[in-house]
């Protein structure tokens, strides 16, 4: 059953980074009332992104972001979209896409409201850890990947030491 507007405080929201495989994902609990502006900050912090790069999301016909003077399209400004807006059922999507060069593209996904008693801005589940900054996008990071499989890879130790001793493709931390 639905919560009534009354009974809802928020939403719980799947961020998935699409063409992941194994899927890197991660489930959250956010609040009504949440600009795309905010929702976009959240997204950072919880798929651990630098927030280095431009972004922005679509929604239907819709480009949501940052507007700027030199856009070749109409963009809406993120401030003033809010995820009410969006997360209307269960299953409403949204996607959003982070660092326009490597084109990480994140599926955004309703899983349905959350009650007044659940907290919000909890990372409530996930999996896999989130790839490095300007690796070349989901597939550069599928490379790297293989090379720290193969200690014997000409680029091994760069990599290695780009990434870290203690990097596990596979290690999901639920904090913060």
């Amino acid at each position: 059953m639905i919560a009534t507007t009354e009974e809802q405080k928020g939403f719980r929201i799947k961020i998935e980074l699409r063409w992941s495989n194994p899927s890197i994902w991660r489930t959250v609990s956010i609040p009504k009332g949440l600009s795309l502006a905010e929702l976009h900050e959240l997204i950072q912090i919880v798929m651990g992104w630098e927030d280095y790069h431009l972004h922005q999301f679509k929604y239907k016909n819709r480009i949501i972001g940052v507007p700027h003077p030199e856009d070749w399209q109409e963009v809406e400004d993120e401030r003033d979209v809010f995820v009410d807006e969006i997360f209307l059922r269960k299953g409403s999507r949204i996607e959003y896409e982070y660092d326009f060069g490597d084109g990480w593209i994140h599926d955004i996904i309703s899983l349905g409201p959350i009650k007044l008693e659940d907290k919000v801005f909890k990372v409530l589940d996930g999996a896999m850890a989130c790839p490095p900054e300007d690796c070349g996008g989901i597939y550069g990071y599928y490379r790297m990947l293989e090379i720290l499989s193969d200690p014997e890879h000409e680029e091994h130790d760069e990599i290695q030491g780009w990434m870290g001793d203690d990097f596990d493709p596979n290690r999901f931390e639920k904090a913060p």
